[in-house]
């Protein structure tokens, strides 16, 4: 409650007793008296003055003494009490004529009243008025805040906190945020109001911590679990005895805004250079050993890794195998004195695992996997027999089919699957010998077509390809194929689209030969463990699409026993100077057997070759000569006939199995 109450009591005024052993009086304002001056008279008795009036001036002393010059009055009366509010106390008495002392002036006023009255009521000048008498409850007994100055209204706070007034004028405390982390005795620090020990992993760095990570704290992140740094820098404390990691170095890190201090790893010594315990290899020092990878002279080493076509399993040197040097070495499958392709033994001294068809057969329909087959539907049945037969016989003189070469191959025995090999198509003809025969022709020899192979004698025509469950699948692609049709005489014809499925038979080793035809002469120092597979569709014949192109039909010329005079003369009276396109196009009949070739055209597109005109499917016009004159392309625009007959083409399809030659 505030010094000085604005609400005081009103003073009493008692009549004081005989001063000098002489009667006074004095009178104050009261209800019967002027509330301007009080007027007192000497009197033998002082008598009790009441209480001064409201705002009356002090009453004035006894009265003047007898004109005669009696006795004064012992003491002049005292001043009445000030009215409240008054302004000053009432002179004293004056003496009486013979002299009595004139009576003392009563005080001053003390001033009107605070005007606090009580009753929950907010009444000027009142800053508040709770209705009760209870102070430090917001409002104190003499209406008045009971906080408005906190350091001056409150008590102190405890330790970590400040004194403020709340909201409703009470005193409080809260968190003091300038003693925030501060020392707050006992090892403790303030925190958030609160006097706690440490904690290591709080994100702050508190007493005796180094550093804090929070949940970043660990080995050598710059600040350990113990909040300590994970190194020193004076004296560095991180270089180790490790020269393989290079030389450490104690840095500051700054991780989330936080500092720190971590090794650093210094320059990382190179693989194989020499360390107390070995040999430097991943920063590490590890014992030398062969097979490490580093070829360690003081340990005897000469290379690295053992095992190698050059390096033995003690990490010795093996003599460099040569191919071509004659003599079969390490993994040489054979070595025959060269790095010639296409001789039985490859550039590489691995074994050529060739392949020719030893039966082809025309197919005049189609099935799921060659779904379109144009030229054979052109052959009626009825000369289906002539022209397989012509095909049987080149077939078995050597001068129809055709020959693969594996390239890539992984394993010679195709029990593993092959993702990834290449068919090199060529044509050839068979090296003549005693009991030669196309269709039964295993390890036999075949001379390839230069105009087959480029100058390393690798085939030009390569077909992709993949061996999954014993099963060969390539294409697409294209090949050359030489084949007897409507007579002994073959020919070449270009196929585009190419596309085959065969299954891989039994393998067995390769023949051997004196010196002729079959099998590998003994220069080849083929190794004689080798084995590979020997045929391909003996249990189901493999399938072959294609597409024959017209521009190779074109080239052909028509069989002379087709022509007037020979054994099956067609009735359009070709000439020597008709093609196969144009026996094709305008189709053959013969005397009283009928139709034997269907006029047909072309039902393909050879994609490697530019389209002619608006592209495919094209047709062919003959002229009255039954010659191949006019092309007309989708739009049915007359196009360049060599452009048109270099694009257009017939589906076929074959059947065929195959045996293992050597192309040499």
């Amino acid at each position: 409650m505030r010094a000085a109450s604005s609400r005081r009591t009103l003073l009493s005024v008692t009549a004081l007793g005989v001063l000098f052993g002489v009667p006074f009086a004095g009178c104050g304002g009261g209800d019967d008296i002027d509330l301007t001056t009080g007027a007192g008279s000497g009197g033998s008795t002082g008598t009790e003055m009441p209480t001064g009036g409201t705002g009356g001036v002090g009453g004035m002393g006894g009265g003047m003494g007898g004109s005669t010059g009696g006795m004064g009055g012992n003491t002049g009366g005292m001043g009445g009490a000030g009215g409240m509010g008054g302004s000053v106390g009432g002179a004293g008495g004056m003496g009486g004529s013979a002299g009595g002392a004139g009576g003392m002036g009563g005080a001053g006023g003390s001033g009107g009243q605070s005007g606090c009255v009580l009753d929950g009521m907010l009444t000027p000048p009142e800053e508040c008025d709770d209705g009760n008498a209870v102070n430090g409850d917001g409002c104190d007994s003499d209406c008045t805040y009971s906080c408005s100055d906190p350091a001056a209204d409150c008590p102190a706070a405890p330790i970590c906190q400040q004194a403020i007034c709340a909201v409703n004028h009470t005193c409080a405390t809260q968190p003091d945020p300038a003693q925030e982390g501060t020392d707050c005795g006992m090892g403790g620090l303030c925190k958030q109001g609160v006097c706690a020990a440490p904690v290591c992993g709080d994100g702050l760095v508190e007493g005796a911590e180094q550093c804090d990570f929070g949940a970043g704290n660990g080995p050598n992140t710059g600040c350990e679990t113990t909040c300590m740094f994970s190194c020193g820098k004076m004296p560095d404390t991180c270089p180790d005895a490790n020269t393989c990691n290079g030389v450490e170095v104690c840095s500051t890190v700054v991780v989330n805004g936080a500092t720190g201090q971590a090794c650093l790893a210094g320059q990382q010594a190179p693989d194989c250079s020499a360390c107390a315990g070995g040999l430097c290899k991943s920063g590490a020092c590890n014992a030398s050993m062969c097979g490490d990878g580093c070829v360690d002279a003081g340990m005897g080493e000469q290379c690295e890794p053992p095992g190698s076509a050059t390096c033995d399993a003690m990490c010795k040197n093996v003599a460099a195998v040569t191919c071509g040097n004659g003599v079969r070495e390490a993994q040489e499958q054979c070595d025959d004195g060269n790095t010639q392709n296409l001789d039985g033994c490859d550039a590489a001294c691995a074994f050529e695992q060739d392949h020719r068809s030893n039966k082809l057969t025309l197919q005049f329909a189609t099935d799921a996997y060659c779904t379109a087959n144009k030229f054979g539907g052109a052959i009626a049945p009825i000369a289906g027999g002539i022209v397989q037969g012509n095909i049987d016989n080149g077939v078995a003189a050597g001068t129809s089919g055709v020959l693969f070469k594996f390239m890539g191959l992984d394993t010679l025995t195709g029990n593993a699957d092959d993702l990834m090999l290449m068919l090199g198509a060529v044509t050839a003809t068979p090296v003549m010998g005693v009991g030669y025969n196309g269709a039964s022709d295993l390890d036999w020899w075949y001379t390839p077509n230069p105009a087959s192979i480029d100058a390393m004698r690798t085939p030009l025509d390569k077909i992709p390809g993949t061996i999954t469950g014993g099963v060969l699948n390539a294409g697409p692609g294209a090949m050359t194929l030489a084949i007897a049709l409507f007579s002994t005489q073959p020919a070449l014809f270009r196929l585009s689209g190419v596309k085959l499925q065969i299954a891989l038979g039994l393998s067995n080793a390769p023949l051997t030969s004196p010196g002729s035809p079959p099998g590998h002469v003994a220069a080849e120092n083929l190794d004689p463990a080798l084995t590979s597979f020997a045929s391909m569709g003996t249990v189901m014949a493999g399938k072959l699409c294609s597409n024959i192109s017209a521009q190779s039909l074109a080239q052909a010329p028509i069989p002379a026993d087709l022509l007037p005079g020979g054994q099956f003369a067609c009735s359009q009276n070709y000439t020597a100077a008709n093609t196969m396109l144009d026996l094709l196009v305008t189709g053959c009949s013969i005397a009283f057997v009928g139709p034997v070739v269907t006029a047909s055209q072309p039902d393909q597109a050879d994609p490697a070759m530019p389209p002619a005109g608006a592209g495919g499917p094209y047709v062919l016009q003959a002229n009255a000569a039954k010659s191949v004159t006019t092309c007309r392309d989708v739009n049915n625009a007359v196009v360049n006939l060599s452009a048109c007959l270099s694009a257009a083409a017939y589906s076929s399809y074959f059947q065929l199995t195959t045996d293992r030659v050597i192309i040499k």
